[in-house]
């Protein structure tokens, strides 16, 4: 009876170090479902010519009238 304890706690200490390496490695799906949202959007921005951000708006130079 003894070693069929051992083994089944060596068994359960086994499965939770398991599922403690797949758990760290793993990002979280909200993540990377917004990030992919976030990679079409610019895509698709680009494709239909959209521009997401306005563009700098450069100074006017006046040039004096010569007369």
């Amino acid at each position: 009876m003894k070693t069929d304890d051992k083994k089944k706690q060596i068994q359960q200490k086994y499965k939770e170090e398991l599922e403690n390496k797949k758990e760290s490695k793993h990002y979280p799906k909200k993540l990377l479902i917004f990030a992919v949202i976030v990679v079409i959007f610019f895509v698709f921005s680009y494709f239909f010519g959209v521009r997401p951000f306005p563009e700098k708006e450069e100074p006017k130079i006046l040039k004096p009238i010569s007369e």
